[in-house]
């Protein structure tokens, strides 16, 4: 084995065993990609979801610390209840994220509903940050307040 063949050896072990150890992080699933779960890559994130003619208007926001790869919203569900106290999904809105930016956000965004509810938006706030080997991920689940569509 020449000296080439020795170092690339050396180093194929090396991280062979440095990556043994990552397994021992929490995971999160999107794109069906496996990455660490991190804290630190979202800034901020806000969701609202306000009363329109049978209508609930979303808003939501999530800035990041810095540019990222993915930063947005994800499973964003339309929830009602009766009473406030138990929860039902009635509408599930495809995930909305933007690429190689620092901030995503969406305002005005209209879900039909059924009147005689109390409704709330359940959102995932994503960021994925740049790099090429393990880049970090976070997600923060929120719900808006509860608003009465009468």
């Amino acid at each position: 084995m020449n000296m080439k063949q020795r170092i690339w050896a050396i180093a194929s072990a090396v991280l062979c065993c440095s990556t043994m150890n990552m397994s021992a992080f929490a995971v999160d699933t999107i794109d069906e990609e496996i990455m660490p779960l991190s804290e630190g890559l979202i800034d901020s994130h806000s969701v609202s979801g306000v009363y329109g003619y049978n209508t609930l208007v979303i808003s939501a926001s999530t800035i990041g610390s810095d540019q990222m790869a993915k930063i947005g919203i994800i499973d964003i569900v339309v929830q009602h209840s009766s009473d406030k106290a138990t929860w039902s999904d009635e509408v599930d809105v495809a995930d909305m994220i933007n690429e190689n930016a620092y901030s995503f956000s969406v305002s005005d965004y209209g879900v039909p509903v059924i009147s005689g509810y109390y409704y709330r938006v359940k959102v995932t706030h994503y960021a994925k940050e740049q790099g090429w080997f393990f880049p970090d991920s976070q997600s923060i689940t929120t719900y808006s307040t509860a608003v009465w569509i009468g």
